[in-house]
């Protein structure tokens, strides 16, 4: 494992595989192994069905996005927002280069079926599904805002100009409004906290009436 800060907020892990993913997707589940402890990994039974392991060999088990393959497939980018309660973020902060972590997929992805004029907005945890989104669809006419610490880090993390960068602070209060307040799009798309999605689904759903195909709003964390 190597690390590096991309902007306050927001570390970069690259991992170095036995395997390489091989199969195509969107996100992968990272797997810590409790400390201390030889790490038990999750193993298939005869039918096929996925067997973790319990008690104190219990994992801790949260996905994330892929944002970049190298060596075909043999080293996997994974971008991991800091906070302060954070078990994966801790890890990523302290663990030594060189230390054994689980991963489970790839699976998962959206991409829309239209490429026209594209809404994009999105938490901190949004970032990497953006960036996969702007390179997936190069073709695309987007208007996009995203959480960052300033405008210099939006630019350096998806180029310059792509993104319109909202403070992280301000970010859960303003980005429905922001978003109800631009004309309909062909596509929209959003990622972030529980509520938030709640809130911006309405915009995308009641508002601009678009359908199935045309919008998501997920959640990716739930503030306790």
């Amino acid at each position: 494992m190597a690390r590096r800060l991309l902007m306050p907020g927001l570390m970069r892990i690259q991992l170095k595989l036995n395997a390489p993913l091989g199969v195509r997707g969107l996100h992968v589940k990272l797997l810590l192994p409790p400390s201390g402890r030889h790490p038990r990994w999750p193993e298939l039974d005869e039918d096929g069905l996925m067997i973790w392991p319990q008690g104190e060999d219990t994992l801790h088990a949260r996905t994330y996005t892929i944002r970049a393959e190298q060596e075909d497939g043999y080293l996997v980018d994974v971008d991991v927002v800091q906070h302060q309660h954070g078990h994966v973020s801790h890890w990523v902060e302290t663990a030594e280069i060189g230390a054994t972590v689980g991963l489970l997929g790839p699976g998962g992805s959206w991409y829309p079926q239209k490429t026209g004029d594209f809404i994009m907005a999105g938490d901190m945890t949004a970032l990497p599904v953006m960036m996969r989104i702007f390179e997936v669809l190069p073709n695309a006419q987007f208007r996009a805002w995203a959480a960052c610490p300033s405008q210099a880090d939006a630019d350096s993390y998806f180029g310059p100009g792509r993104v319109i960068a909202l403070c992280p602070d301000n970010f859960p209060s303003t980005i429905a409004d922001i978003l109800a307040r631009q004309s309909q799009p062909d596509v929209a798309w959003f990622a972030g906290e529980f509520q938030q999605a709640q809130t911006v689904r309405a915009v995308f759903k009641n508002q601009w009436g678009l359908g199935k195909g045309e919008q998501l709003a997920v959640a990716y964390w739930r503030k306790r």
